[in-house]
């Protein structure tokens, strides 16, 4: 998985994609309170995106 930020200057800036597995992960460290992101997920072919 990897998380993308929406700065409000527009645009998307994700981090590198990073293996969590079946277990508990971080996907982001060191976030600003209010920062707008989504996660996208991949395994093979299957693709997908959380929004929060």
């Amino acid at each position: 998985m990897r998380t993308c930020f929406l700065p409000s200057g527009g645009g998307t800036s994700c981090n590198s994609w990073r293996y969590i597995g079946s277990e508990w992960g971080l996907a982001a460290t060191d976030v600003k309170d209010g920062t707008k992101f989504y996660l996208e997920f991949a395994d093979g072919f299957d693709y997908g995106s959380v929004a929060y």
